[in-house]
């Protein structure tokens, strides 16, 4: 709950101190609450209400709630402290009434008193007219003869004295009446007046309204919801304080050895003899204790982990712990050590005499190895059969195949290719076809030339088959034509080892006259591009 501290409005200000942090001020109007403001207090020594006002429309939300919570508690504690105003109202009423009761009590009480003191004035008159009456009474009968005269007037005299008496008694029972009906009030007024001061009821008894006797009957006695009902069964089953026994007289004496049948009785070490045991229940003496235990492993001897002269003492999971590499061929080794020489190894199931991918190289008996029949990389085996076909097609006018590698992008190659042309009866025929390996993957320049030496009129046609396309070239020479020359220039995305190749389709004269034999030279010039 917030704490609320009033503080007054002085010519339109109001100035109050505050730590700071999140606050609320409330504006309190005749007792109730007639605004809140809500304010956020700078770490400053003053600041005013308007930046106070502002630091709260502006706060976070963490602030916000802190600000809303201590509004909605100041709204709570202004309502508690009405009600305790409204409260203390009430109390201060009551006390009012009960001071007045207590007044009214004592001016009761006074009355009664005095009526009480005039009720004895009169009962006391009515005492000594009732005397009176019998002075006259005994004058009259000592002077019977003299109140013949008067025996009227006497015996009126005696029944009003009579009367006089009755009411005089009268009077003083009233008095009495109404002394004891004073002495009620005085006491209630008392009580009333202690029950404001005290809170303890008006209708209460306590000890010290009862009589000095009836409190020295119950003084030192116990309630009576105080009863002694468990005490029997609290001392059942206890020992008997008088029932001791000085002496044990039943058994034989005491003595240090293990004698069956005698007390034990210690040495001067405090130590006691027993006999070896022969039950799981028995006492065992230190000679028992030592064969039991002699040949046993301290256990602070063993360990885990694989320390020299050490007792070998298992994990939780019942592994024990050794060198990672041993030292000698008997020791016992560890799974890494383990692990590690056999991934030094390979299994014979992964090994092959072919040249079968993913597979381990095993030679044949004879102690060769196989490799595929065509190399796909520059820095591979190459099989036999691949060396020799290189050299065989390496002279006679074939083409060769490019040489490896090729580290710059200038990088050309050039052959010439001569086809063997014999003249025939209206035809020719040439041979000598030729192909070649791509050592490199990019781009690549291809130049192919043809040049024919001939008056005759024919056609041929040329095949050029690269990385799997071919590409057909067809040309026609005149009778006039003389050393003509034919380029064909294209560039090709070729791969490691794509294959191109040239073939001679066919070749036909026109006019043929003569049996002769004819070398038609042919180029072919690659050239790296990138």
């Amino acid at each position: 709950m917030p704490t609320l501290t009033p503080v007054s409005v002085d010519n339109g200000t109001v100035s109050f101190e505050a730590v700071p942090g999140p606050a609320v001020l409330v504006v309190s109007d005749n007792g109730g609450v007639s605004e809140q403001i809500e304010l956020l207090i700078p770490e400053s020594a003053t600041a005013s209400l308007e930046l106070c006002i502002t630091g709260a429309r502006v706060a976070d939300e963490g602030t916000r709630a802190e600000i809303e919570r201590l509004a909605a508690d100041a709204l709570k504690a202004v309502e508690a402290a009405k009600q305790a105003k409204v409260s203390q109202d009430a109390a201060s009423q009551s006390a009012q009434a009960a001071g007045a009761s207590k007044d009214e009590a004592q001016r009761q009480a006074q009355t009664a008193t005095s009526q009480a003191q005039a009720a004895k004035a009169s009962q006391d008159a009515a005492k000594a007219s009732a005397s009176q009456a019998d002075q006259s009474k005994s004058a009259a009968a000592q002077s019977a003869s003299q109140a013949n005269d008067s025996k009227a007037q006497a015996a009126q005299s005696a029944q009003a004295a009579s009367t006089s008496k009755n009411e005089a008694a009268a009077s003083a029972e009233e008095a009495g009446t109404a002394r004891q009906g004073a002495e009620t009030a005085r006491d209630l007024a008392k009580q009333y007046a202690d029950s404001a001061q005290t809170g303890i009821k008006p209708d209460t008894v306590t000890r010290a309204m009862l009589k000095p006797e009836l409190r020295g009957e119950i003084d030192g006695k116990a309630p009576a919801s105080h009863t002694h009902s468990d005490l029997q069964a609290a001392l059942d089953g206890k020992a008997d304080k008088t029932a001791v026994q000085p002496t044990i007289d039943d058994v034989t004496a005491s003595t240090y050895s293990a004698t069956p049948g005698t007390l034990m009785k210690r040495t001067s070490t405090g130590a006691v003899s027993v006999a070896s045991p022969t039950a799981s229940v028995h006492a065992a003496n230190k000679s028992y204790v030592d064969d039991a235990v002699s040949g046993k492993i301290n256990s602070a001897e063993a360990t885990q982990t694989a320390n020299g002269g050490k007792i070998v003492k298992r994990w939780d999971t019942g592994q024990i712990s050794v060198p990672l590499v041993p030292d000698s061929s008997g020791a016992a080794t560890s799974k890494q050590y383990v692990d590690g020489e056999l991934a030094k190894k390979v299994n014979s199931s992964d090994t092959s005499t072919a040249a079968t991918g993913g597979t381990v190289v095993r030679r044949w008996n004879s102690g060769q190895i196989s490799v595929p029949l065509i190399p796909d990389n520059a820095d591979v085996a190459t099989s036999k059969q691949y060396v020799d076909q290189a050299i065989a097609e390496g002279g006679g006018g074939a083409f060769a195949f490019l040489k490896y590698p090729y580290t710059t992008t200038s990088s050309t190659t050039s052959e010439t290719v001569k086809w063997s042309m014999v003249r025939k009866q209206g035809a020719f025929s040439l041979s000598g076809d030729t192909q070649i390996s791509i050592p490199k993957t990019g781009l690549w320049e291809i130049n192919y030339s043809i040049t024919f030496a001939s008056f005759f009129d024919f056609t041929y046609e040329t095949a050029l088959q690269v990385g799997g396309k071919t590409i057909q070239f067809a040309q026609s020479h005149g009778f006039s034509s003389w050393q003509l020359s034919n380029n064909h220039v294209f560039h090709a995305q070729l791969n490691f080892g794509d294959w191109i190749s040239i073939r001679n389709l066919y070749e036909k004269a026109a006019w043929v006259g003569f049996n002769s034999e004819k070398s038609v030279p042919s180029q072919l010039v690659l050239k790296f591009i990138g």
